[in-house]
Order: C-alpha cells, then sequence, then structure tokens
C-alpha cells in the first residue's frame, strides 16, 4: 500500500478508529490516540499485508496507542478517564457517536465493561454496524462479538438497575 491508499483507507475508517480509540482511552483523548496510531501506522506501512483488512490492522495500532496513553495518564496521576465518542461532534472529521450526550451513570457503567465487550457494544449500538464489521474490527469471531455484546447488554442493565434500585428516589411512589 502506497501513502494516497493508506489515506484513503484511514479516511474511510475513521469513525470508527475514533470510537476504539474512545472506547479504550477516554473522551478527550480519542483524536490524538488516533492520530498517533495514524503516525505509527505510517513509520511501518511496510509491515502491512495487502490483501488483508485495513481497518483491523488500523484498529489494533489505536488499541495499542490507547494503552500507552492510558499509562501516560497514570504516571501523571490523571485517573479520570471518560468514555469517548459518545456524545458532542469535533472539530474536524466524522463524529464517531451521535450528536447526543449520554447520562453520567450510563457512561460510567459503560466505562467499566471490559475493553472488548465495551467496544463491541459501542461498535454495535453508535456505530450501528453488523457483527461481521465489528468481528474484523476487534479480530474475533462473529460469535465471539455477539457474546461480547449481549454479556455487556446483561452489565449495563444489571449495573444501571442497581443504580436505580439505590438512588434516593427509588421507590418514591406517587401516594402519599
Amino acid at each position: 500500500m502506497d501513502r494516497a491508499g493508506f489515506e484513503a483507507a484511514y479516511r474511510a475508517c475513521y469513525g470508527d478508529l475514533c470510537l476504539v480509540a474512545a472506547s479504550a482511552a477516554g473522551r478527550s483523548a480519542a483524536e490524538d490516540v488516533v492520530q498517533q496510531a495514524a503516525i505509527t501506522a505510517l513509520a511501518r506501512l511496510d509491515r502491512f499485508t495487502d490483501g488483508t483488512s485495513f481497518k483491523a490492522w488500523m484498529a489494533t495500532i489505536v488499541r495499542n496507542a490507547a494503552r500507552n496513553h492510558r499509562r501516560g495518564e497514570r504516571r501523571e496521576g490523571d485517573r479520570r478517564l471518560r468514555l469517548a465518542g459518545m456524545g458532542r461532534g469535533r472539530a474536524r472529521g466524522e463524529s464517531p457517536a451521535p450528536e447526543r450526550g449520554l447520562d453520567p451513570k450510563i457512561e460510567e457503567a459503560i466505562s467499566t465493561l471490559p475493553d472488548r465487550q465495551r467496544e463491541a457494544l459501542l461498535l454495535r449500538t453508535v456505530r450501528e454496524h453488523d457483527y461481521a464489521v465489528i468481528a474484523e474490527l476487534l479480530g474475533v469471531p462473529e460469535n465471539t462479538c455477539r457474546s461480547d455484546v449481549l454479556r455487556a447488554r446483561r452489565a449495563l442493565a444489571s449495573a444501571l438497575e442497581g443504580q436505580r434500585a439505590t438512588s434516593p428516589s427509588a421507590g418514591a411512589g406517587g401516594a402519599r
């Protein structure tokens, strides 16, 4: 693949890569992580095998860049990572999520999911990808993606039900 081919393929999957980065590194770091991954990928373009999935190759580099970013933040003492890509548009490029914010309780519940489950869930629900595309991006079998999404949904339902049961307004009925 040459540089022009890289640029076209990169643009085509940019939104998905931002969602992968946001899922792993937080909302505020997503674009920086994807850009760092692009720099790394360009430097290693000779390692890309033609005929394989560019999107999956880039997603792996993005996950590694996100992991490095998290390590750097931990070293700096910043443990306040937030889930990214779930709202508010960006200055450039495609927004990885619809133009709406999520309830902070939902964001918190999503952020507690294991990385692959969180990525699979967001790619399915936010980007509305089918399981074959998610499997390609995550580098796992399609049925594994289905299981990850199902487990993530169950974990979220359980976490949110638990929050509802412990909230001060829970059980407050209309009758007095």
